[in-house]
């Protein structure tokens, strides 16, 4: 839904040339990023937990802003994100 609605919308960006890691989905014009976050990747672990506010805290930094929903979020309300999202690039 995202797609056809933002054709533009990029999928596993890389939002800082110096790091590795990707937004999953990204308005980089708006300095916007999607994060779908489940839990064997955003919490399983504490490494993993501990990365990902890193990982946060650089984007934020850089002026990036991010929305995060759960594989549960998507399947249970995709027009309330889609309302968000639509809200956040209007910022």
């Amino acid at each position: 839904m995202i797609y056809r609605r933002w054709p533009n919308a990029r999928r596993e960006y890389k939002p800082l040339a110096n790091r590795k890691f990707l937004i999953d989905i990204a308005f980089p014009s708006h300095l916007l990023g999607i994060e779908a976050d489940g839990w064997q990747y955003h919490g399983k672990f504490l490494r993993d937990h501990q990365s990902d506010r890193e990982r946060r805290n650089l984007l934020v930094l850089n002026g990036w802003r991010i929305l995060h929903y759960t594989a549960k979020d998507i399947r249970k309300d995709m027009d309330k994100i889609i309302e968000q999202i639509e809200q956040a690039l209007q910022m």
